[in-house]
């Protein structure tokens, strides 16, 4: 049997790729604009995680709030491994993208 761990993540992402374009098209799931977004920030996070984590498996994009694209996801781990912890998740992504860390 194939065991997964969920971790819920909020955060604020200020990716150049993701621009502050709140509107009420990113808060309808069903939408281009929400898909496209999704993408983005999968695209970029995910291969992030997957270079840290072996066991990491996927990003699930939730839903989009105003200000600088808070996104409300869960990332999705095989139990095959070491879960990090949210910190760990965080310093990994914040060193990425060069933003200052104070955990």
């Amino acid at each position: 049997m194939d065991w997964r761990v969920i971790l819920a993540i909020l955060c604020i992402l200020c990716l150049p790729a993701a621009s502050a374009q709140s509107s009420s098209a990113l808060a309808n799931t069903s939408s281009t604009q929400f898909a496209a977004k999704a993408t983005s920030i999968r695209t970029q996070l995910e291969s992030i995680y997957r270079q840290m984590f072996k066991n990491f498996l996927q990003m699930i994009i939730h839903s989009f709030r105003n200000g600088s694209i808070v996104t409300n996801s869960s990332l999705e781990f095989s139990a095959n491994g070491t879960i990090p912890t949210d910190t760990t998740l965080y310093t990994v992504c914040s060193k990425s993208f060069n933003y200052p860390y104070s955990g």
